[in-house]
């Protein structure tokens, strides 16, 4: 019986609402989400910063927190640092010889890449979902200082606009995504 009135006691307590959030202090709470608004630039752009992470050092980083036994446990899941485990340990002792190490390195790096890719979708996918996020396309062709300008004057825009009509767009691009994974603004 204490533990039934234990479990009312939790659902009278819990709103759903953490304590304490901006919203509910009466404070006009606005969230954005930059969306690229081009799926295959950004592809190559997240394929392009995982080369740079490689040719800045990530293989040496690993191999020498790995050799010694300073990798911390989480970031042996991390994307980039799994892969590049599995490149370094593979078993060689398997290994036919049939494949070479260009095309061991090459899978390496396509496994990297898609990973994070995956993961960059997932976390559009996240947003999307999520109906306090308005999105803000970004146009990556743009340098990224008139990207940077473009985003800031269309959030300014969307800042100032009474909360009624904000709620109103936010209401409209949450049915948008529903009919479609594009960025509805």
């Amino acid at each position: 019986n204490g533990d039934e009135n234990c479990g009312n006691l939790a659902e009278q307590l819990f709103t759903g609402e953490r304590q304490g959030e901006l919203a509910s202090l009466g404070y006009d709470v606005r969230c954005f989400f930059l969306c690229p608004d081009d799926r295959m630039h950004h592809a190559r752009i997240i394929d392009e910063r995982c080369e740079q992470m490689i040719l800045k050092g990530l293989l040496k980083e690993t191999a020498d927190l790995y050799m010694e036994g300073k990798f911390p446990e989480m970031a042996e899941r991390a994307i980039g640092y799994r892969q590049t485990i599995d490149y370094l340990v593979r078993d060689l002792a398997n290994d036919s010889g049939e494949t070479t190490e260009c095309e061991l390195f090459e899978s390496y790096l396509n496994d990297f890449t898609t990973a994070t890719r995956r993961y960059s979708k997932k976390q559009m996918s996240w947003f999307r979902k999520d109906p306090d996020f308005l999105f803000v396309p970004v146009p990556l062709q743009l340098d990224r200082h008139i990207r940077v300008e473009k985003a800031a004057k269309v959030i300014s825009k969307y800042c100032k606009l009474p909360r009624e009509d904000y709620e109103n767009l936010l209401s409209d691009a949450s049915m948008d995504s529903t009919e479609s994974e594009s960025p509805s603004l």
